[in-house]
């Protein structure tokens, strides 16, 4: 019984580690596809500095 729980603790710990990778990467796409999208053409306002 302790070498089945073992193994399953096993597999959960090695599919938690493979998740988490996975949802790294994607995290990383996905902010590098939004951030990429970003133009500032002006800026309009009241104490606005033009640089």
């Amino acid at each position: 019984m302790i070498l089945v729980a073992t193994i399953a603790a096993t597999v959960l710990i090695d599919t938690a580690g493979v998740l988490r990778i996975q949802a790294s990467d994607t995290s990383s796409a996905s902010q590098g596809m939004v951030s990429s999208q970003i133009d500032i053409e002006a800026l309009e306002g009241e104490g606005i500095v033009e640089v």
